[in-house]
């Protein structure tokens, strides 16, 4: 299996076969490929990548389809006590729809990291080329809109490898045609991702603080929520700011209300319906969302679990690690 480390900034192995993967995908091997085949080379592996998640988000579109009446269920009564798990439970295939998620997320990460070997590669070897195009680019707000009045310096932005996430033209353009005319059904997207924390994937996770990476690579959710609650907001919307930071907040605030809905089962029962193998690591996850999401201000996630509720949580999921490096330090 290979996963994404964030705090390594590289893609790991995690088998006992011979391949490496980090021997591969990392900050640094991708900065010497932008080196090796250019511009046009990498737009070309570009493609690839591209096809694929078009792909994983026109079946996640039509999953989000098929459970509109429940989806918009649990848009109408979620703040009710009973109401939220019992809408979520008459989802259908919750956990395909996840793990089409988890190939966006996975696709977005190689991107990002793939990017950004390509402005490392321009720093090192076009600097001013770079500083100029940054300084250019910092000009004016993100384009979340796809504004044609800013695509080219969007475009290049992101051709030496600064503009890669919500200003990227790019992926906008080829997301744009699942966008068009589907507003309403994309405005649900953060209930279904929200009630994605009873799927299986949620319930096999566990936090690994060394890698700063989920076990199943579910962290990659992170990227995928973001980018496709913005993105296609964005446009598919009636270009509105609002709407987008709405629905960034919508996600957190219905994740938290999933998460305690959870939490108040007995402990057996939860065991028993649900079967997390690390509860608090599912939980950190909305602290996760709100890290990469630049939309959002630090003090609205105290508005749904408070500071001292992840405090515990990290120091429970830190302390394990803890105590193996000092088990090994006595030996």
């Amino acid at each position: 299996q290979v996963m994404y480390s964030p705090a390594r900034k590289q893609f790991i192995s995690t088998g006992n076969g011979n391949f490496s993967a980090s021997n591969y995908c990392s900050i640094l091997e991708f900065n010497a490929l932008s080196s090796l085949i250019g511009p046009y080379g990498i737009k070309l592996f570009d493609r690839f990548i591209l096809k694929h998640i078009h792909k994983s988000v026109k079946n996640i579109k039509d999953n989000l389809a098929s459970n509109l009446a429940e989806i918009n269920t649990l848009a109408s009564n979620y703040n009710t006590e009973s109401g939220t798990l019992e809408s979520i439970a008459r989802l259908k295939n919750l956990d395909g729809f996840m793990n089409k998620a988890v190939s966006v997320g996975n696709a977005l990460a190689f991107r990002y990291l793939l990017y950004e070997g390509v402005e490392l590669s321009y720093i090192n070897e076009c600097q001013y080329m770079h500083q100029f195009i940054t300084n250019l680019y910092s000009q004016y707000d993100t384009n979340y809109f796809l504004d044609d009045n800013y695509i080219i310096i969007d475009q290049f932005a992101l051709d030496v490898g600064f503009n890669r996430k919500f200003g990227d033209p790019v992926l906008k353009s080829v997301l744009l045609p699942l966008a068009t005319n589907s507003g309403a059904l994309w405005s649900l997207l953060p209930f279904m991702f929200a009630s994605g924390f009873t799927s299986t994937l949620w319930q096999n996770a566990i936090y690994d603080p060394v890698l700063e990476a989920y076990n199943n690579n579910a962290h990659v959710l992170s990227f995928c929520f973001n980018m496709m609650i913005v993105t296609m907001r964005g446009i598919a919307g009636d270009m509105n700011y609002s709407e987008m930071l709405i629905a960034c907040q919508r996600f957190m605030e219905v994740g938290s209300i999933v998460l305690q809905r959870m939490q108040r089962i007995p402990a057996n029962d939860l065991k028993r319906q649900y079967k997390f193998q690390s509860f608090p690591s599912v939980t950190i996850f909305i602290d996760n969302f709100m890290q990469n999401c630049s939309l959002l201000q630090r003090d609205i996630l105290e508005t749904y679990i408070p500071y001292s509720n992840f405090r515990s949580l990290y120091h429970d999921l830190y302390n394990p690690v803890t105590k193996v490096n000092n088990n090994n330090n006595n030996n």
